[in-house]
């Protein structure tokens, strides 16, 4: 017989739910950042339902966006500010959001809104090239790449994945400071953020082989 036991600590209803991110936003512990198909998003505190009887209040937030969400990622996305921020992905829009409260009322200020062209896939974010703030890289539904930081789009880049049906996940390794794609047709592909961001000085650049 084991001697660990799983303590169920907090039940919460999530209808249609599909991502969820983990990061620190207030009082120096780690929220749930959660959101639905339906565009619904959820911002959880885990660390406020000591007692079955406080299991609602640990949902600090729930609020409708316009269309489904994508993905969700939790950094300091702005150089200089102390506060992370919540990153949400939606299908041609990417807003920043900083969580604020008015005593037990929380509420999503928007920092920053970028238009995306096409339509956008997911996500991943890292200091690329090392930065000193984190940027977000989001992939598109073509498996062409955008790199934001900040107020800025910094460049869109085609990829020659001609293989690929439709794009797969994407991940940041700080290590060679390099996006990892994952293609539909089961390759792996890395792309250095140098060759990235030289491949073209415009805003478009050419296709990256």
């Amino acid at each position: 017989m084991s001697v660990f036991h799983v303590h169920e600590w907090l039940t919460l209803e999530l209808i249609d739910a599909n991502v969820c991110a983990v990061g620190e936003l207030i009082e120096k512990r780690d929220q749930l950042v959660v959101g639905s198909v339906t565009g619904r998003i959820w911002i959880i505190d885990p660390g406020r339902a000591n007692d079955t009887k406080k299991q609602l209040l640990s949902c600090l937030l729930e609020k409708d966006l316009p269309a489904a969400i994508l993905d969700i990622a939790i950094a300091n996305f702005i150089s200089g500010l102390e506060q992370n921020l919540i990153a949400v992905l939606l299908p041609q829009k990417l807003t920043i959001y900083r969580l604020i409260s008015d005593g037990e009322i929380y509420q999503l200020s928007t920092v920053y809104e970028h238009t995306i062209t096409t339509i956008a896939y997911n996500m991943c974010i890292g200091t690329f090239g090392r930065a000193s703030a984190v940027q977000i890289c989001v992939q598109d539904m073509a498996c062409s790449l955008m790199v934001f930081e900040g107020e800025n789009q910094l460049f869109h880049r085609p990829i020659n994945l001609t293989t690929a049906l439709h794009p797969g996940p994407i991940i940041y390794t700080p290590h060679s400071d390099s996006v990892i794609i994952a293609s539909s047709s089961a390759i792996l592909i890395s792309y250095r953020y140098s060759v990235l961001a030289t491949a073209s000085s415009g805003k478009s650049g050419k296709k990256v082989a």
